[in-house]
């Protein structure tokens, strides 16, 4: 069963998040080579338009840990105060696909902008 993992992102800013599998109950890393990392943004689970698609990439797969991202543009383009949902899918070499986190994202208003 996936994790639960609210966000917050500040409207703007870039955004990183960088996270580690490990084996339940033992804390030992999964080895996630040959895995593809996928996370998107949208409104509603059933919402058929991404709002946002994050960089998602394997860090240290022999260790378990997959960053993902988004540039300020990104995050720039997000609506502050509207709530969105998200989730991050592992599809595994032998076509395995499983969510491993999902939440909701709160987005900030930025004040400064660069």
């Amino acid at each position: 069963m996936a994790q639960t993992k609210n966000l917050v992102l500040y409207q703007g800013d870039t955004f990183e998040l960088i996270f580690q599998l490990k084996e339940k109950g033992l804390g030992t890393p999964v080895d996630l080579t040959g895995c593809v990392p996928k996370s998107e943004i949208r409104l509603t689970p059933a919402t058929a338009t991404v709002k946002v698609a994050f960089t998602a990439q394997l860090l240290d797969a022999a260790n378990g840990k997959v960053r993902l991202s988004l540039t300020a543009a990104q995050t720039a383009a997000l609506t502050a105060g509207e709530a969105l949902v998200w989730d991050v899918q592992l599809l595994w070499p032998d076509g395995v696909v499983k969510t491993y986190l999902n939440g909701t994202i709160n987005v900030l208003p930025e004040v400064t902008r660069a």
